[in-house]
């Protein structure tokens, strides 16, 4: 069994999130935001920025979801909506109801003056609404239309309509804060800081291609919030000092793990409350989770890239860099994309050894194509895949002996396949 060697500046991600949540009860305008909700432009109009499905995933990271699910569901919130926002619900109709003495301070809710919802799944707009109708507040709704193809004349077009809409958010933004003019100077500002983060996790990126990997998947998955959330210098700064750390392992030969015999891809979302569960099950045997179409891994296909190379920001025009990056979503991207990005560029450039594909009960548009797609890893690329039903924040629909048995198959399939290969490369016998 190896030892799993955390990246160690991820420690300071549960204080540094605490403090960002407890800093929104000192804002005049907060917006609860879901998706891509172009999160750049909030401080320019003196708005702050609640993400409601990071909250979610924290609370379940921190295995404090299932009062909140439970107390959702009891009040009409469906069993199979979307886990992130059966927590956030649940949450909400517990302080609606005078219950907010039975929540731990750290995840009470201030009420949002507005709501601003990027529609890339069926749950976000919903979600939205239902936020909007019980709290009486403004909604925005950013569309952001599906990537038929990935045509350089498709993504501009997908591009300009973004961006169309974020020239109306920005008017939307300035009504509900009532600040007179938006602060252009701002804007660029924390897009500069934006671009620093994006050129850190691009690094982290590559940095995680070299054998042994210095961090993990998990390390990266836990360590997406603040630039989900966040988007400032302290998040900019974080992700350099996780760059250097990375760098210092690979200088010094240090691994995630102290025995790196498997390289596991992870597709989909992660089950958040699941994650030391996972982490101790596969460096029992000697497995690490490398990458996946999650976290920060993956920026090399980024659309926003080839529109506004080479970091995806544009300085000059911050609203088209936030609407080429919007348009990238994987939720939105056709499958012949989402093949090419999300499967053959990570096995080859991470040296995948097999591959784990999550279908959450919760999230239709990660499940979507999901068998198919591990069938096709398998045939196509000589990968053995499996697919797991369970979910991102919703502990009814994981079973801890069912994923280690089926994890278990998948590393011993992976043996099966190196011993074939390496019987048929033994040079034959000559006389």
């Amino acid at each position: 069994m190896s030892k799993v060697n955390r990246i160690k500046c991820t420690a300071k991600i549960s204080p540094m999130m605490d403090e960002y949540y407890a800093s929104m009860a000192h804002y005049d305008c907060v917006a609860w935001c879901m998706g891509p909700s172009a999160y750049e432009m909030m401080g320019a109009a003196g708005v702050s920025c609640f993400q409601a499905e990071s909250s979610s995933a924290r609370i379940a990271g921190q295995h404090a979801e299932t009062p909140f699910i439970e107390y959702g569901q009891a009040h009409g919130v469906s069993p199979d909506m979307c886990s992130y926002a059966k927590i956030n619900l649940g949450l909400v109709l517990m302080q609606q109801d005078g219950l907010t003495d039975q929540i731990d301070e750290k995840y009470r809710l201030n009420p949002p003056d507005l709501i601003v919802a990027g529609n890339i799944c069926p749950s976000m707009m919903q979600w939205a609404h239902v936020l909007g109708k019980i709290y009486k507040v403004p909604v925005f709704i950013i569309d952001y239309p599906f990537a038929y193809d990935d045509s350089m004349e498709n993504l501009l077009r997908n591009a300009r309509y973004v961006r169309e809409q974020l020239e109306q958010l920005k008017a939307f933004l300035l009504k509900c804060s009532g600040q007179k003019e938006y602060d252009e100077a701002k804007l660029r500002e924390q897009t500069e800081q934006c671009r620093e983060m994006a050129i850190y996790q691009r690094n982290i990126s590559q940095l995680a291609q070299v054998v042994p990997a210095p961090a993990s998947f998990i390390d990266n998955a836990v360590s997406m919030t603040p630039a989900i959330s966040m988007k400032n210098q302290q998040a900019a700064d974080f992700y350099k000092e996780y760059m250097n750390e990375m760098i210092e392992r690979v200088k010094h030969g240090v691994g995630s793990l102290d025995n790196e015999r498997y390289r596991i891809m992870w597709r989909g979302n992660f089950p958040w409350f699941k994650i030391g569960f996972l982490s101790r099950l596969l460096g029992s045997y000697d497995a690490l989770l490398v990458s996946g179409a999650y976290g920060l891994t993956g920026l090399e296909e980024n659309a926003g890239y080839k529109l506004v190379p080479p970091d995806g920001y544009d300085l000059e025009d911050p609203l088209w860099g936030i609407a080429c990056g919007g348009i990238n979503g994987g939720y939105i991207a056709n499958y012949d994309t989402k093949w090419r990005t999300e499967f053959i560029q990570y096995i080859n450039k991470y040296s995948i050894d097999a591959v784990i594909i999550q279908a959450p009960h919760t999230c239709r548009p990660w499940t979507l194509t999901t068998r198919d797609m591990a069938k096709r890893v398998d045939e196509e690329l000589g990968i053995p895949a499996i697919v797991l039903e369970a979910d991102h924040t919703d502990p009814a629909y994981f079973n801890d002996a069912q994923v280690e048995t089926r994890i278990k198959a998948l590393l011993e399939t992976v043996d099966v396949r190196r011993e074939a290969k390496a019987r048929t490369e033994k040079v034959p016998y000559q006389i």
